[in-house]
């Protein structure tokens, strides 16, 4: 908020807002995933563990795997959203 106060930019305030608005609708999907919340704590806990550790490069590579396991999600029910409804069959 401090950020976007400080830019006086009010297009780049809307733009975030909207980009936010996306991820968390993104998140509350993915994370209703079956299993998809289990293994999102798990990813979280790892990045943790490796900041605590002052391991960068361990901290940096679990973050990758959180966000592409959370993107692989995303895009499988984005495409699923987008495929056609199945075809009746006729009388």
């Amino acid at each position: 908020a401090a950020l976007c106060a400080g830019a006086h930019n009010p297009v780049l305030v809307e733009m975030l807002r909207l980009i936010h608005g996306r991820v968390t609708m993104l998140r509350a999907k993915t994370l209703a995933e079956p299993g998809r919340l289990a293994l999102s704590v798990a990813e979280l806990r790892d990045i943790v563990l490796a900041v605590k550790r002052r391991d960068a490069d361990a901290a940096a590579a679990a973050c990758r795997r959180h966000v592409m396991n959370a993107a692989a999600v995303a895009a499988k029910l984005m495409a699923e959203e987008s495929e056609p409804p199945p075809r009746q069959k006729r009388a």
